[in-house]
């Protein structure tokens, strides 16, 4: 599942899907503060920052120092706020700062300017070949007790302890091993995580017991060069409809030129499952950095569909419980 693009070894992956709500050119934009929960964090008596923010911060674990970008629109007043989690895949040393890089390929923190949500770029630990990874179980760490899962949870401990985020509205989504982390979040840390959006990866997890229905969105292209289609689809229906609950059958919600998705409804407590097939797609971010135009050799990028609107039309829908 790796691949050699320009040398060094670099895992690719996508991420994104849609709803009936989701047009091929934006789909439609909708701030973060629309019917936020009355939760509140601690940050949400914290003094504005300067606005727009943009800024890399540390964070001080037992294991050592990590780090993560965070993004905080100019439409943000300090109400419960969204905040979605942008994970990297694996990158070579010679890309610089993976989470930089990912904001390339993703383009998230402009759709978080335009909808008005948190972004934050996590950025993961080095293999001893130097390339950022995740564990995400079956893949993508070399050590596989590092412990991601709970940086993520001290992560957004931190990060919502400076900003008011809103609880029951933060998300996952994934490209490369991130996307193997987006799943992992949702299996082991589904007490924060209200929605995931991993795309054109089976769930590298072999044991997962969420507490509640966690609502997924997946994208797969059927001729991705690295993963069948057959598995990843796999993943998502029967695998995470049946563990939602869902209805057995799915119903089409989007189509758009070589871009369809189907939708297992009917799951437990507002939960929904969505599997968006690209006829003809590569492994790639749909509607973000064409990637073959450097010669990476993972196949098409469709704008049929754009992932940064369509993770974010569906993550509007599936609030935490």
């Amino acid at each position: 599942m790796r691949k050699r693009w320009g040398g060094p070894l670099l895992l690719l992956w996508i991420v994104g899907c849609s709803d009936n709500s989701v047009t091929a050119d934006g789909g439609n934009d909708a701030t973060s503060n629309d019917a936020p929960s009355e939760a509140a964090t601690t940050g949400c008596g914290a003094a504005l920052p300067t606005l727009p923010l943009d800024e890399q911060r540390q964070l001080l674990l037992d294991a050592g120092a990590r780090s993560y970008w965070i993004h905080v629109p100019a439409s943000y007043t300090g109400s419960p706020t969204a905040l979605v989690l942008d994970f990297h895949g694996d990158t070579p040393q010679q890309y610089g700062d993976p989470a930089l890089f990912q904001r390339t390929i993703s383009k998230l923190v402009a759709k978080s300017d335009a909808a008005g949500f948190i972004v934050v770029e996590p950025v993961g630990l080095a293999n001893p070949d130097g390339t950022a990874s995740w564990n995400g179980g079956s893949c993508c760490a070399t050590n596989k007790t590092r412990d991601d899962v709970g940086f993520v949870r001290a992560m957004v401990d931190a990060i919502s302890g400076s900003l008011c985020v809103d609880p029951k509205r933060v998300y996952a989504a994934g490209y490369s091993s991130g996307a193997f982390m987006a799943y992992r979040l949702a299996c082991e840390a589904s007490d924060r995580i209200a929605a995931v959006s991993p795309v054109s990866v089976a769930s590298g997890v072999t044991t997962c017991n969420p507490s509640w229905p966690v609502s997924v969105v997946d994208v797969a292209g059927t001729e991705d060069p690295f993963m069948a289609y057959a598995t990843i689809s796999g993943t998502t229906s029967p695998g995470w409809a049946a563990r939602d609950h869902c209805a057995d059958a799915s119903t089409q919600t989007f189509q758009n030129g070589d871009s369809t998705c189907d939708t297992w409804a009917g799951c437990g407590q507002n939960g929904e499952v969505t599997l968006c097939t690209v006829d003809g797609g590569g492994h790639t971010w749909p509607g973000g950095l064409v990637l073959d135009d450097a010669g990476a050799g993972v196949g098409h990028t469709t704008l049929d569909i754009i992932a940064d609107d369509a993770l974010w039309d569906f993550f509007q829908k599936h609030p935490m419980p």
